[in-house]
């Protein structure tokens, strides 16, 4: 049911209407003088307190089942005890299961609520069998969230885990940098399926070493991460594309690389304008942050015409390998990004956006560390990227360029208007958005 059919709406100042009570003010809103009506929370009807509890849980959706956030207004009397359990499947209860919980007791005496899994480092002894978790993961029908930030878990452990867990919607395996890259420990079960997995989030693990997970979600996973990838665990953009293609419903996609990963100056040359595209139809995110030849090869093998949000980390690179960009960017139907601004501070950030609010693009955002903090350096970067897409966005309009410091070169604005085609106007903004002093009007057609 929807909020006009009941007749209940979060005004923009913080107060909450309902036609069969009178405007209620949140105390600290009383201004001097004026005598505000009140009413006991008491009386408020419980769609009115549903709808509080609805859009307490929009405030902090991660704390309000991971933090045990709901739990708190469980205690406060029976009455919303009784309203919070009734409305569980539309306040989206979960009960937290990690090894400090005495699940077997907690399940005994709580309704059939989904459940939260976590296996965490910080508390898990490898020389004792964790019962906590392996009695959760006797449920697998109610497990819709598994979290394991260690790979040094015991057999039994991974034993639980080789079942098919038919309501498991999220699963995430962070592996600590200690634990690799000599790591040797227990493979992941083979049997483990998860036949209606959304998000995937791997740190610092290859996807070779979960296969089951991929075998099993492929055809419903929609928001895959896979970050901290290091040479151990090194996916080529061939075998990535290969992978994301079997994932019909993808619509965000996030691959990080360590640090310290640079792609093999021998897989460094690569462009064939005859290769086949993999064309990823519903992809709306796509996130990535490496060695641009990576990403020069990866853009190659994929055309996203429905993508929204583009966000791209480069590593400290002299040079970047991103020649062929704009022939990505291209693919994007509807492309009309008309501002650009670019930040200058310890790293530089190029972020294009449409002229208006758009349902339908969001952003385009290149950034570069460049470890030294060096203006000629910076400068350097954003040139090649703004000459890289320029073809692909040749009727931007309005240059921000955002300094953190106090004065800038005049010499800088040719410098920077080079890397852009063509625009109209060019502004200088200081430290909170003020117009520097050496700031002028100027334009390029």
């Amino acid at each position: 049911m929807s909020l006009p059919d009941r007749q209940i709406a979060l005004r923009v100042d913080g107060t909450f209407y309902h036609p069969s009570l009178v405007l209620i003010h949140r105390p600290f809103e009383k201004k001097r003088g004026q005598n505000l009506p009140r009413i006991s929370i008491r009386h408020l009807p419980d769609e009115l307190l549903l709808e509080i509890f609805y859009f307490l849980r929009l405030g902090g959706e991660y704390e309000w089942n991971h933090r045990r956030r709901w739990y708190q207004l469980l205690r406060v009397c029976r009455k919303w005890r009784y309203l919070l359990l009734e409305s569980a499947s539309r306040l989206k209860l979960c009960l937290l299961c990690d090894p400090k919980t005495p699940t077997a007791e907690m399940l005994q005496h709580s309704p059939p609520l989904p459940l939260i899994v976590h296996i965490e480092r910080i508390y898990h002894d490898i020389t004792q069998p964790s019962n906590n978790i392996t009695h959760a993961l006797q449920y697998p029908d109610r497990v819709v969230y598994i979290s394991i930030d260690t790979w040094a878990i015991d057999r039994e452990l991974l034993m639980a885990l080789g079942k098919t867990f038919s309501a498991l919607e999220t699963f995430s395996l962070l592996v600590g940098l200690f634990e690799s890259p000599d790591r040797q420990f227990l493979p992941f079960p083979e049997n483990f399926a998860a036949p209606h997995l959304r998000t995937l989030h791997l740190n610092n693990v290859s996807i070779f070493e979960v296969p089951s997970l991929l075998t099993s979600a492929a055809t419903t996973l929609v928001s895959p991460r896979i970050e901290q990838i290091e040479d151990f665990s090194y996916l080529s953009p061939d075998e990535l594309v290969e992978c994301i293609s079997s994932m019909p419903r993808l619509e965000k996609l996030s691959i990080r690389f360590f640090a310290s990963f640079c792609l093999a100056d021998t897989e460094r040359e690569f462009w064939d304008t005859q290769i086949t595209c993999t064309v990823l139809s519903n992809l709306r995110e796509l996130a990535f942050g490496g060695d641009s030849a990576y990403l020069e090869k990866m853009l190659a093998l994929i055309s996203t015409p429905l993508l929204q949000s583009f966000d791209v980390a480069f590593f400290s690179q002299p040079m970047l390998a991103i020649q062929h960009i704009s022939e990505f960017l291209s693919t994007i139907q509807d492309l009309d990004f008309r501002a650009v601004s670019v930040s200058f501070s310890d790293t530089v950030t190029i972020t294009y956006r449409p002229a208006q609010t758009s349902d339908s693009l969001s952003c385009i955002r290149f950034g570069s560390d460049d470890e030294t903090n060096r203006l000629n350096q910076q400068l350097a970067t954003v040139t090649q990227i703004c000459a890289a897409v320029g073809p692909a966005l040749n009727t931007i309009e309005d240059v921000a360029l955002k300094f953190g410091r106090c004065y800038v070169p005049d010499d800088l604005l040719s410098a920077v208007s080079s890397g852009v085609h063509s625009f109209d106007r060019l502004r200088l903004l200081g430290r909170f958005g003020r117009t520097l002093p050496s700031s002028r009007s100027f334009r390029k057609s």
